[in-house]
């Protein structure tokens, strides 16, 4: 048998700040952009969908950076808000779901309005999320999400 060494108080300690330090910071995450946007996207929104919000984050982030301008740039700051959202950063949620809206050829602009919605109700903002969600009624009448809108509108 083995001699088992069982670790100083001070080597406990240092093992748990290293746990506590990688588990604060994760390790950078880097999507394949070499395969293009496409793959990239859904490699991105895997992560979302597994909760994986700061990878995601990270992702759809380095897909806005190389691709400013693609068509889906807005749906990355979507989810992107998404993530905040689903991860409780109701602040950077709202700051998120803002930036789809100055996208002017958005198809996101409808969903980040309900978000915003959403999010602003979690923040105790009733005034910004009426305002939120009558734009969304407003601005896009034939949404999928005008009923969503009017629901959580009646209840605020």
């Amino acid at each position: 048998w083995g001699a088992k060494t069982i670790p100083t108080q001070g080597e406990k300690k240092q093992s748990i700040g290293e746990m506590e330090t990688a588990a604060a910071a994760p390790a950078p995450v880097n999507v394949d952009l070499s395969q293009g946007f496409p793959k990239a996207y859904e490699a991105a929104l895997n992560l979302y969908y597994a909760k994986s919000y700061q990878p995601a984050i990270q992702a759809f982030t380095q897909l806005l950076a190389q691709f400013p301008t693609h068509s889906l740039a807005s749906n990355c700051q979507y989810w992107i808000g998404e993530c905040y959202f689903g991860a409780g950063d109701n602040a950077k949620a709202v700051e998120a779901f803002n930036l789809v809206l100055s996208y002017q050829r958005s198809l996101k602009q409808d969903d980040a309005l309900l978000m915003l919605g959403k999010a602003y109700v979690k923040l105790g903002q009733a005034e910004n999320a009426r305002k939120s969600l009558d734009r969304l009624v407003r601005d896009f009448p034939n949404s999928e999400f005008v009923s969503k809108a009017e629901q959580l509108r009646s209840k605020i």
